[in-house]
């Protein structure tokens, strides 16, 4: 048994399996081959003598069976089989051994050969790659003579290319230049030319609006001289009224449509025409002076005062003394209607009215001389001035009706005033018609 052993692990290690890979394993897989083998070539070595021990017994059995009888066979069986299952355990406690050292035996061997195999290999890579690295030395000292011509010819060329590059850049810089410089120039030309333009249509704008204005104001004056030569009050009105719907600021058409209303006896039209001329311009003197007329038309003296006055501070002209005159005189304030007829007079030595309203204030206080030679004075300046004319003939009847009354004789006296008031109602005056109603009065008080 000790020799059959023996010659299976020799068989083992001569076997041809176990020659070394010429593929490289790993240290699992060696191990896994060779418990394989082991396993077979043990199982194939068991088999091979229990199969001859199987057959001495039987050839053993077959002689047993031949001399013994059959009593003796039973028990000479019964022994072998004891002893057969006592060769059978030994076996198997030998083939469990050999299964535990030989293969710690085999790895110990397949380690030596793995060790030298492995430094075999380590000496053959040692000397591949001191080859290798003799060889890539001197490729790499090939490769950097090459390399640093090749660096040498690219640097020239780089430095070339680098001077033509600059140079370009340098060209291509002062051509960014000029044409910046040349962009802010006309940059700057635009911004004048846009300034111009801008300031030409401000221009044109304002000259479309100056043009308008313009015509509108041709057309507004145009209406204006219509309507200040104009006979018809009607007509007058409407066309100083289209002057105000183009220019609703014209104060002197508020003041001569005030003046047409006025002569239409329409005062409350015109004294809305004069306010609103004076509320638009409150240096208009005449809208003062003309409005003062209304105030002392209603008998509101000081109203009118009032105007005459702010009249006389703007604009101190023969009219607005004129005016202040009459107002004082309705007032019965002669001295001071002298005085401001006087004034206008000085102001104006041809003012037929002043000289007119004078005569008026001399008949009233008796000078009736000095009354008609006002009137006369008035028909001088103004040959049209009926009124003048028409006076002259009342103070006359007053100059004699004053030498009746002195001789008592009332009769003749009243038809002379009678005469005399109606020659004051032609005048359409009411300073006459009042003169010749106190005449009128006083001479009845002396028939009384």
């Amino acid at each position: 048994m000790k020799r059959l052993f023996l010659l299976l692990a020799m068989l083992f290690l001569l076997s041809p399996n176990y020659a070394v890979p010429s593929k490289t394993y790993t240290r699992a897989q060696v191990d896994s081959i060779v418990a394989v083998e082991v396993k077979q070539q043990l199982d194939q070595a068991v088999a091979v003598e229990v199969q001859k021990q199987l057959a001495d017994k039987n050839a053993e059995t077959e002689l047993l069976v031949e001399k013994s009888s059959q009593d003796k066979l039973g028990t000479y069986i019964t022994e072998q089989n004891d002893q057969l299952t006592k060769q059978n355990t030994f076996v198997t406690i030998i083939l469990a051994l050999f299964g535990l050292i030989i293969p710690l035996w085999i790895n110990r061997q397949y380690e030596k050969r793995l060790g030298t195999i492995i430094t075999y290999n380590e000496k053959r890579i040692d000397d591949n790659l001191s080859l290798y690295k003799d060889k890539l030395n001197e490729i790499a000292k090939q490769n950097e003579e090459k390399i640093s011509k090749d660096i040498e010819t690219k640097t020239s060329d780089l430095n070339t290319r680098t001077s033509t590059l600059n140079e370009n850049i340098k060209k291509h810089d002062e051509t960014i230049k000029k044409s910046l410089e040349q962009q802010e120039k006309l940059k700057t030309e635009i911004e004048g030319m846009r300034a111009q333009v801008e300031k030409l249509a401000e221009e044109a704008e304002k000259s479309k609006e100056e043009a308008l204005k313009a015509e509108q104001a041709a057309k507004a004056s145009e209406l204006f001289s219509k309507a200040y030569n104009e006979k018809d009050v009607d007509k007058k009105i409407e066309l100083y009224t289209e002057v105000l719907k183009i220019d609703s600021e014209d104060t002197d058409a508020y003041n001569n449509r005030g003046l047409a209303y006025y002569k239409k006896a329409e005062y409350d039209k015109a004294l809305a025409d004069y306010n609103q001329a004076i509320r638009i311009n409150p240096t208009h003197a005449k809208a003062y002076l003309n409005r003062g007329v209304i105030y002392d038309d209603r008998g509101e003296y000081d109203k009118a005062l009032a105007d005459y006055d702010q009249a006389i501070r703007i604009e101190p002209d023969a009219d607005a003394y004129n005016n202040r005159g009459n107002t004082y005189a309705h007032k019965g304030e002669y001295d001071k209607a002298l005085a401001d007829y006087n004034q206008a007079i000085r102001i104006k030595h041809d003012y037929a009215e002043a000289y007119y309203n004078r005569g008026i204030v001399y008949t009233n206080i008796g000078e009736y001389i000095d009354a008609i030679e006002d009137m006369k004075r008035a028909i001088k300046w103004k040959a049209s001035y009926e009124n003048s004319k028409l006076g002259i003939q009342i103070v006359q009847n007053l100059m004699d009706i004053q030498n009746l009354v002195k001789v008592s004789n009332y009769e003749r006296a009243q038809k002379l005033a009678m005469e005399a008031m109606e020659i004051a109602k032609k005048t359409n005056d009411k300073d006459w018609v009042k003169i010749m109603n106190l005449k009128i009065k006083e001479i009845e008080g002396c028939q009384k």
